[in-house]
């Protein structure tokens, strides 16, 4: 390889690891930091915008330290390592747009792969535990995941690269792929995720509104909307939390449809407090 290729071979490996698990992406970020501080501290103009957002990321981890639990402090901030690593491997590499325009992609395809390992280990478990179906749980505990909400935006970012970077793409694999985010987001019940791919979507649809609105997008629309109707009638877990969402924006929906676990479990209001 050559010398000034390493670089963009460590930031590819980083990207690939990211939906697999955090020590290896810490570790990986931890050696694209590592190569460019070996490879090009004298090279390398100072930016101190990028100081500016590195000073960003340590207010970030401090935040996290909302509880006096100093151990549980800790372990909050050294599972978020990579929040600083990120953006100083930035600075002290030189990632090349082309090579940029690769992460995306390669970004774009793990997280595909991560959403149908998702899919294709929930369908193994429904029929390898059918006596667990009924568990509140099941679907969520049943896929492949490491945390829910951070998951949740990595998807939504994978779906900004497809729709905006890679918008030359056959337009039927554009919509396969959107179909399958919004299905595994929808099990996973991240309803910040949702909310986030609802609004990239509408910006989408605005953006190429001339092109998009006819009769074939709008029945494919209304499909989309029958099959996430299916997901959430099908998802105890889903359910609660969405119906816990409009409960607690006191939008009647019923008394049944709020269990005793939602209403403390999934409390909108408590994680405010925490934020």
């Amino acid at each position: 390889m050559k010398i000034h290729k390493i670089e963009d071979y460590i930031f590819y490996l980083c990207i690939l690891l990211l939906p697999l698990n955090d020590a290896l992406v810490v570790i990986s970020f931890g050696v694209f930091l590592f190569a460019g501080i070996v490879l090009n501290f004298k090279k390398k103009d100072k930016n101190s915008s990028v100081l500016v957002i590195t000073l960003l990321f340590f207010v970030s981890l401090i935040s996290l330290s909302y509880t006096c639990n100093v151990e549980e402090s800790l372990q909050k901030v050294f599972k978020n390592l990579a929040l600083i690593l990120v953006p100083l491997g930035f600075y002290f590499n030189k990632i090349s747009p082309k090579a940029l325009r690769t992460g995306k992609f390669l970004f774009l395809i793990s997280w595909v792969v991560f959403c149908l390992t998702s899919l294709f280990k929930l369908l193994i478990y429904w029929f390898k535990y059918p006596e667990q179906r009924h568990f509140y749980n099941f679907f969520q505990a049943s896929m492949l995941h490491n945390y829910m909400p951070q998951d949740a935006m990595y998807i939504c970012t994978a779906l900004i690269f497809m729709l905006f970077s890679f918008n030359q793409w056959n337009k039927y694999l554009r919509v396969g792929i959107s179909i399958l985010f919004f299905s595994v987001l929808l099990l996973f019940s991240v309803r910040l995720g949702i909310l986030q791919f609802a609004c990239i979507i509408l910006v989408y649809l605005i953006m190429n509104r001339k092109r998009l609105i006819n009769l074939k997008n709008t029945v494919a629309f209304i499909l989309v909307l029958i099959l996430g109707s299916v997901l959430i009638s099908s998802n105890k877990y889903t359910k609660d939390k969405i119906f816990s969402t409009l409960h607690s924006m006191n939008i009647d929906i019923g008394k049944d449809n709020v269990t005793e676990i939602a209403t403390d479990y999934h409390q909108i209001n408590f994680r405010l407090k925490l934020w």
